[in-house]
């Protein structure tokens, strides 16, 4: 079962589109690394697993009782950052 559902995901900046039906899981014990470019749209799909980014279109679920946590290890002028630690409800969607 997974621990992480996204179905369909979109999100758009006008006509730049960061990502479009964005489909994958996370399951128990499986380790994910988002590698990109920046400005590819890794940090706004990280905003938008902790709730705090709108999206376009499509589904995050959350299996109940999962807690999410992010520890930001940068400071940038030109990048906002995420500063949630923690969801207490990660099996809303979105």
């Amino acid at each position: 079962m997974n621990y992480l559902s996204v179905e369909n995901l979109t999100k758009s900046f006008g006509i730049r589109v960061l990502f479009k039906d964005l489909n994958f899981g996370i399951d128990k014990g499986q380790k994910v690394a988002f590698i990109a470019k920046n400005g590819t749209g890794k940090s706004t799909f990280l905003r938008i697993l902790f709730g705090t980014e709108s999206y376009d279109s499509g589904n995050v679920v959350f299996r109940k009782n999962i807690k999410l946590g992010i520890l930001v290890n940068f400071r940038s002028r030109y990048i906002k950052p995420i500063r949630i630690v923690r969801i207490d409800k990660p099996n809303k969607k979105y």
